[in-house]
């Protein structure tokens, strides 16, 4: 019984597991080594002071168990970590959020809606609606996400890791933990992938294929389709053909969050992406669910890769190669890294250091201390020449200059100009926040509400954008949706 127990566990298998472990006698239930499972159990079932019980019991008699040690610490650090959470059931209940009250408690209508639409999307497309709530526990900074995991904080920051699917649940860091927030809402969903893919393959999906196919499916809940590869994505894929340095899948394992740095987890995800999606779009018509339903049954990947589209894995791996060459992959015109900026540790330069080149980089550096001093026209004059020396719409420049064509009332020229940024970077969030302003400054109001909507998606902790978008909502005739913003303005300014 223990050792089918421990085995369904592994697999996330909780109610039979449960089932399992109520066959037990008393006596048996006592075992040090029980205690251990029955311990697992309730941390795996979200109940962190039961488990952590259970645990000092087993390991108190058998305290050379180096496992149920480890265990035991991970539970401890995670009763630290989540202690004062409050428990917030989503709109339809299949999910349950964990946060402490106060500030985060904003995301949460945002993820509600996001999360019980890819509950049905996805029930439909991947053929599983899991009926036990799903826990979604908000952490307050990357350093509770490495408490609570088996990842280093080195590992996590080098990575860029800002969420898991770990231990049976969802675990998030909060945008506040980052200067310009970050897409939490889509990474949120794709740890809702992970955890349906664990579900329907009994978490015998190897990372790569585990990894492309939440990449695949992350943003289909706003509209049953796949976004086409970014434009950043895109250049990382053709430098890396150029310069022959793909990412092994093998060097994936055991998780992305190891790579060495934040550009080549990145370059990874875009791979397993387009892999999946020549996949899915070419290959599997039909869907993914018998692939799914093979490895679950015991078949690697490649195996039941292989079996679906009637020929090697092997084979189909070179057509992706080949596909990657055949696509017209584009370079962006300008040479950029784009990283995560932590809160504790930023400083006000960090983000110049994303520009390349030096010239352009004191050229901005130069309109941020003109603007500083209101000057705002001779700090455009600036942002104007560093994005022409760029040699393209570089969107930190291109968002400096829109803040300064905003100061002076030239809203349709800050409109021109983010509108080739936001298409070559969709995660800045001060780009849709000041196109956002200007297009409602010109009466556009939909589209001004589309842009301070992907602002919230990025940064819901801006009470300008809340603002901002309770008055295009109100213009529009939302009465519902404006009053909520206005709530989530008022909670914000609260804390």
């Amino acid at each position: 019984h223990l050792r089918t127990a421990a085995k369904q566990l592994n697999e996330w298998n909780l109610r039979g597991a449960q089932q399992t472990l109520n066959q037990l006698s008393d006596d048996d239930r006592a075992t040090p080594h029980a205690r251990h499972l029955l311990g697992w159990h309730s941390f795996l079932n979200g109940n962190y002071e039961l488990a952590r019980q259970h645990l000092v019991a087993a390991t108190s008699k058998q305290p050379q168990q180096k496992l149920w040690l480890a265990r035991l610490q991970l539970i401890q650090n995670t009763l630290e970590v989540t202690g004062g959470f409050k428990e917030i059931p989503s709109s339809n209940g299949h999910f349950i959020f964990r946060v402490r009250p106060g500030i985060n408690e904003v995301l949460i209508p945002y993820a509600s809606e996001a999360l019980e639409t890819a509950y049905d999307v996805l029930g439909d497309e991947l053929m599983f609606r899991p009926e036990e709530p799903i826990r979604v526990e908000i952490l307050d900074s990357v350093q509770a996400l490495a408490e609570v995991s088996p990842l280093k904080l080195s590992e996590i920051k080098t990575s860029g890791t800002i969420a898991l699917c770990h231990f049976n649940r969802l675990i998030l860091v909060s945008p506040r933990a980052l200067v310009y927030g970050y897409r939490w809402i889509d990474t949120l969903v794709h740890e809702y992938v992970h955890y349906v893919i664990a579900h329907r393959t009994a978490k015998r999906t190897p990372i790569w294929f585990d990894e492309g196919l939440a990449k695949y499916f992350e943003n289909r809940w706003r509209n049953h389709v796949s976004d086409p590869l970014s434009r950043t994505d895109e250049d990382r894929l053709a430098a890396a053909l150029h310069n022959k340095s793909l990412i092994r899948f093998r060097s994936m394992s055991p998780s992305i969050a190891k790579l060495p740095s934040q550009q080549d987890a990145a370059l990874a995800y875009a791979q397993v992406f387009t892999l999946v999606k020549l996949l899915m779009e070419k290959s599997l018509p039909k869907g993914i669910n018998g692939v799914l339903m093979n490895i679950r049954n015991g078949q690697s990947a490649r195996q039941a890769i292989a079996r679906a589209i009637g020929k090697s894995f092997s084979r189909f791996e070179k057509e992706w190669k080949q596909s990657l060459y055949t696509r017209g992959l584009r370079r962006l015109p300008f040479s950029a890294i784009h990283r995560k900026h932590y809160r504790d540790t930023h400083t006000p330069t960090d983000e110049l250091k994303d520009i390349q080149d030096k010239k352009t980089r004191s050229l901005a550096y130069l309109g941020d201390r003109l603007a500083v001093k209101k000057r705002f026209l001779a700090a455009s004059k600036e942002y104007e020449k560093a994005l022409h020396l760029a040699g393209g719409p570089e969107p930190i420049i291109s968002s400096k200059l829109a803040n300064t064509l905003l100061k002076q009332g030239k809203h349709k020229r800050a409109i021109e100009v983010i509108g080739p940024a936001v298409r070559l970077n969709r995660h800045h969030v001060l780009l849709y926040l000041y196109r956002g302003k200007a297009r409602l400054a010109v009466g556009d109001y939909e589209a001004a509400r589309d842009d301070l909507i992907q602002a919230v998606r990025i940064n819901p902790f801006d009470p300008e954008v809340h603002d901002l978008l309770a008055n295009v909502l109100g213009k529009l005739g939302f009465e519902d949706e404006a009053e909520l913003e206005l709530r989530q303005q008022r909670l914000v300014m609260a804390h």
